[in-house]
């Protein structure tokens, strides 16, 4: 077969542009600290990527419903704290009252404990994101219903709540709180110590599981950098290495296209 100069032309064309773009993939790589950018470039990191990916996905998801779940556990706590502040409150006021007390100072106890029992109550009614944060009776998709912890509103502080009525009416009665009294009132803050147990019991075991997922994001955003991100020692070798080749290339051509008729005379 014949070699022409159009032949000759085409080829130096064509190699000189191959050898432009694989200059210019690899100073992409390099600017860019990426070594994928199409399926083609290495089928099967992109396959590892993608798999990475979408764990990482369900690790978020999973993140997501813990810090939730924790935000959530974190104000039952504090609602509870209050509801034990107050009645411990309350024990102090009951057992004042029995101190051969004047009707004057009976009567200010009573509107004190009045005080304690609304405060009670709008703990017990505390709002988390909109809705109330313990389940109602009429109501089961509180804020606490998702961890399936069974906060419901009247089981934490039912007790408390109807112990402190019994109070104030004794009072307003103008008598002493009665022992019945004073056992109810440490039956509501005993309930609300065992609630507030399963609470920090919950949430130890929800943080465990926010720094067992944190670590596995980390690992798992560490294996798809190294499968995504290039090797920058490795990348600059490659770049020059290309433009090495580039620069041969360039020479090549011209000495071949300096090649003319005269150099056969």
């Amino acid at each position: 077969m014949r070699i022409t100069h159009k032949m000759i032309s085409m080829d130096i064309k064509e190699n000189i542009t191959l050898r432009t773009d694989r200059m210019q993939q690899a100073h992409k790589r390099m600017s860019e600290g990426k070594r994928l950018y199409v399926p083609s470039d290495d089928p099967g990191a992109v396959s590892r990527v993608l798999a990475i990916r979408t764990l990482l996905g369900d690790v978020a998801d999973r993140r997501f419903q813990a810090d939730a779940g924790v935000s959530v556990l974190n104000a039952a706590d504090s609602a509870i704290n209050e509801a034990d502040n107050v009645m411990q409150k309350a024990t102090e006021l009951a057992v004042a009252s029995g101190g051969g007390l004047n009707e004057i100072d009976r009567n200010n106890i009573a509107l004190q404990v009045e005080g304690l029992l609304i405060q009670l109550e709008s703990a017990a009614d505390t709002l988390y994101d909109d809705r109330p944060l313990f389940i109602e009776a009429d109501n089961t998709t509180g804020a606490t219903g998702f961890l399936g912890l069974g906060l419901a509103k009247e089981a934490v502080f039912g007790e408390a709540i109807a112990a402190l009525k019994s109070l104030h009416a004794d009072l307003k009665n103008g008598e002493a709180a009665n022992d019945p009294t004073l056992k109810a009132i440490r039956d509501g803050l005993d309930t609300l110590l065992v609630y507030r147990t399963q609470i920090g019991v919950r949430t130890n075991r929800l943080e465990a599981m926010q720094h067992r997922l944190i670590e596995l994001e980390q690992d798992l955003t560490q294996r798809r950098s190294a499968e995504e991100e290039v090797d920058i020692a490795q990348a600059l070798i490659d770049l020059k290495e290309e433009e090495a080749a580039y620069q041969s290339a360039l020479h090549a051509t011209a000495r071949v296209m300096s090649v003319s008729l005269v150099d056969f005379l």
